[in-house]
C-alpha cells in the first residue's frame, strides 16, 4: 500500500514538473552569421506565436567583449506599438555561444499573434547575436536599428507556458470542432437523407435477418459477402461507411446543381442554398424515424457494434483530419496563385447571392463559363459560419480532401468486392 501511495505521488510530481516547465519551439534556429550588439544600436525581430502562452523568448548570443551592463529584451504587440514586457540578463552570464532564455509575462491568447521584440544593451560589453540569410524564417523579419535588414533574420525560440498552451489547444479543438460539424450538417446530411429515401437505411441489421424482403449475409455490414445476383450496390448503401461516403458525394453534387438551376429560372437564393438541403434532409429523416417508431420498427433496431476494422477506420479518419487542419493552423490565406481566383469567385457568389455574369468590380468581364462546383461550397460554407471568403476557401479545401478519402471507401469496396 506505502509503495502505491509513493508511486502515484513521484507520478503526480512528476506531471506537476512538466507542467511547469515551458514548452519551447526552434521558430528559427539556425545560425549561419551574426551581428554585433553594443551601446547604442538595437536588432530588432518581428515573429509570430503559434500557440497560447508565450511567455519566454531565446536569443542565440555569443561573448564579444565583457563588461557589467546588461542586455536587455522589450516585446511589443508591433514595432511601435504596446509594451507587453520586458526582461534582461547580464552580460557577464553570456560565457559561450547558445541560446540565453529572456523571461517575460505570459501572453494568454498568443496563439497566431503578431509581435515585436527589440534588443539592446545598457552599460558596458556587448555580444554577438546569431543570425541566418533572410528566407529562413518567413513569418517575420529582422531589423538593424529600426531599419529592415531583409539578408538576415534573428536566430531565436519560443517557450510557452504549458496549461495556457493546452488551453489554446484545446479551444482550437473545439473551433474544429464546430467546422467538422458544419461540413457535416452541409456535405453529409443530405446525401444520407437521399439514401434513406430510397431504402439505404445503414441500420446495422445483422446475420441472417431480412431487409425488404432481400436476405441478408452473416454480416450485416461485409457487403463482400453477397454474391453478385445479390444487389451488391443496394446491399452496400447498408454499410455505414459505404453509405457515409456515398452520402458525402451526392451531398457535395447537390449544391452546385441547385444553383444552376434556380439561376435559370431566375432566382437568387443567397444564403438559402445552404440551409435548404440540410434542412430538407432534415425533415425527411424525422418523418422517417417518425413512421418506423409508429410502425413499432425502431423497437427492433440495434445499434451497430464497432468492429476492430471500424475503430482502424475511425484511427485513420482522425489522423487524416489532424493532418489537413494541423497544416493550415497558421495560414491567414490559401497559398498559390489559384487560391486568388477560387476565393474571388466565392466572393462573387456571395455577393450576388448565386450565379452571376458581371465579374465587377474585380474584371471588366460580363461572361461565365467556369466551373463553380468548389465555389458554391465555399459559399455556402461561409454562409453557415461567417468565416471570411479567404478562410472559408483555406478550410473547405481542407474538408473536400477528408471527403475524398471517404468517398473512395464505397468504390473500394465494389471494386475488391471485400
Amino acid at each position: 500500500m506505502k509503495k502505491t501511495v509513493l508511486f502515484w505521488l513521484i507520478f503526480l510530481l512528476v506531471i506537476f514538473s512538466a507542467a511547469c516547465a515551458p514548452i519551447t519551439r526552434p521558430e528559427q534556429d539556425t545560425v549561419v552569421d551574426s551581428l554585433p550588439l553594443e551601446a547604442g544600436q538595437t536588432l530588432g525581430q518581428s515573429f509570430v506565436a503559434r500557440f497560447d502562452g508565450l511567455n519566454s523568448v531565446g536569443i542565440y548570443l555569443a561573448p564579444l567583449e565583457p563588461g557589467n551592463g546588461e542586455i536587455q529584451l522589450t516585446l511589443r504587440n508591433k514595432a511601435q506599438g504596446q509594451k507587453l514586457g520586458r526582461a534582461t540578463i547580464s552580460i557577464a552570464t553570456i560565457t559561450a555561444p547558445g541560446f540565453y532564455r529572456f523571461s517575460l509575462p505570459t501572453q494568454a491568447n498568443s496563439n497566431q499573434k503578431d509581435y515585436y521584440l527589440t534588443l539592446k544593451i545598457k552599460g558596458a560589453g556587448s555580444v554577438n547575436v546569431g543570425t541566418a540569410p533572410g528566407n529562413t524564417y518567413l513569418n517575420g523579419a529582422l531589423y538593424h536599428n529600426g531599419a529592415p535588414d531583409d539578408a538576415h533574420q534573428m536566430a531565436f525560440q519560443l517557450s510557452y507556458h504549458p496549461p495556457r498552451l493546452a488551453m489554446g489547444l484545446l479551444k482550437e479543438g473545439l473551433t474544429w470542432g464546430w467546422y467538422l460539424l458544419v461540413a457535416a450538417f452541409l456535405f453529409v446530411l443530405p446525401g444520407w437523407a437521399i439514401l434513406a429515401g430510397t431504402g439505404g437505411r445503414g441500420d446495422g441489421v445483422r446475420g441472417g435477418e431480412s431487409v425488404e424482403g432481400e436476405t441478408r449475409g452473416s454480416d450485416g455490414d461485409t457487403p463482400g459477402n453477397y454474391t453478385p445476383d445479390t444487389h451488391l450496390v443496394y446491399l452496400a448503401m447498408r454499410n455505414r461507411w459505404v453509405k457515409l461516403g456515398l452520402a458525402a458525394g451526392i451531398s457535395v453534387a447537390i449544391y452546385p446543381i441547385l444553383f444552376l438551376w434556380t439561376d435559370l429560372i431566375g432566382l437568387h437564393l443567397g444564403a438559402l442554398y445552404a440551409w435548404i438541403p440540410p434542412l430538407a434532409g432534415a425533415v425527411l429523416l424525422l418523418w422517417k424515424y417518425v413512421k418506423a417508431w409508429h410502425q413499432g420498427a425502431l423497437k427492433k433496431l440495434r445499434l451497430p457494434g464497432i468492429q476492430l476494422a471500424d475503430a482502424a477506420l475511425l484511427f485513420v479518419l482522425g489522423l487524416v483530419i489532424l493532418t489537413r487542419f494541423w497544416v493550415i493552423r497558421s495560414l491567414p490565406l490559401p497559398m498559390w496563385g489559384d487560391s486568388y481566383q477560387h476565393t474571388m469567385m466565392a466572393q462573387l457568389l456571395v455577393d450576388n447571392g448565386g450565379l452571376f455574369n458581371s465579374w465587377k468590380p474585380y474584371a471588366e468581364l460580363t461572361t461565365f463559363t467556369y466551373h463553380f462546383g468548389f465555389h458554391s461550397l465555399v459559399a455556402i460554407f461561409h454562409w453557415i459560419t461567417q468565416l471570411s471568403l479567404p478562410q472559408s476557401t483555406l478550410w473547405v479545401g481542407q474538408i473536400l480532401n477528408i471527403l475524398a478519402v471517404i468517398v473512395i471507401y464505397p468504390l473500394a469496396m465494389l471494386i475488391f468486392n471485400n
